[in-house]
């Protein structure tokens, strides 16, 4: 019981570190949208693979769940009129707050899948090798698989823009709360009623999402530094 109340608080953690880090990449990385064209350019260019595969993600997901949409732009960069950036939409019927929490964190799933086929394509390194390593070592276990630079830039564009694609805007948010009680009480039903094929059941598919999430987590981390000391 109590290893699955610490992978559910493991993964909780996990998705708002992966939150506030690319937040905060993109915050920084964002105002290069207001300067020059040329920066804006490179920053519409770094972000692109990302946006396209958060707001598909979204799509598929109402088409999964019977959802009608109404409009659908994979990347249509533009400033609101709330000055807020805009880099793509999907809209689509309101429902209710499950499936709506399902549709707005669509992308968590699709984009950190994304980070990981981009990385076991562009890099000799087998995924399974990465899951249950510590930070560092992943780190220095990709640094070495990077023989040619190219190479490896062209990882770090693809799967860092995925990596921060996966991160949730205000409006995925809305269902959030929702899904997290959710989330809890079968959790905790589950310990509390469950037999033990349940129980460990539930903890294999924390460490899976745990597991799914660690290198767009690490990712996010990495951008968010180059985006600080970038800023400074």
């Amino acid at each position: 019981m109590e290893s699955v109340h610490s992978a559910a608080l493991a993964v909780l953690l996990q998705l708002v570190a992966l939150y506030a880090l690319g937040s905060y990449a993109l915050s920084h990385l964002g105002g290069m949208a207001y300067g020059s064209s040329g920066r804006r350019l490179i920053f519409y260019l770094f972000v692109a693979p990302g946006v396209i595969l958060h707001e598909t993600a979204h799509y598929l997901a109402c088409l999964a769940t019977g959802t009608r949409v109404a409009g659908f732009a994979p990347f249509k960069p533009g400033v609101r009129p709330d000055g807020r950036i805009q880099l793509g939409y999907v809209r689509h019927a309101r429902r209710g707050v499950l499936v709506e929490a399902f549709i707005g964190l669509a992308p968590l799933l699709l984009n950190s899948l994304g980070v990981w086929l981009v990385t076991m394509w562009l890099t000799p390194v087998n995924p399974s090798e990465l899951v249950g390593l510590g930070a560092g070592e992943m780190l220095e276990r990709l640094r070495q698989a990077f023989e040619q630079p190219l190479l490896g830039a062209l990882w770090l564009y693809v799967a860092g823009s995925f990596a921060l694609g996966a991160v949730p805007s205000q409006e995925d948010l809305v269902g959030a709360p929702a899904a997290l009680i959710a989330g809890g009480a079968l959790v905790l039903s589950a310990g509390a009623l469950s037999p033990q094929p349940a129980l460990e059941a539930a903890r294999l598919a924390l460490s899976g999402a745990f597991a799914l999430l660690l290198l767009p987590t690490l990712l996010a981390g990495v951008l968010a530094i180059l985006a600080a000391v970038a800023g400074d």
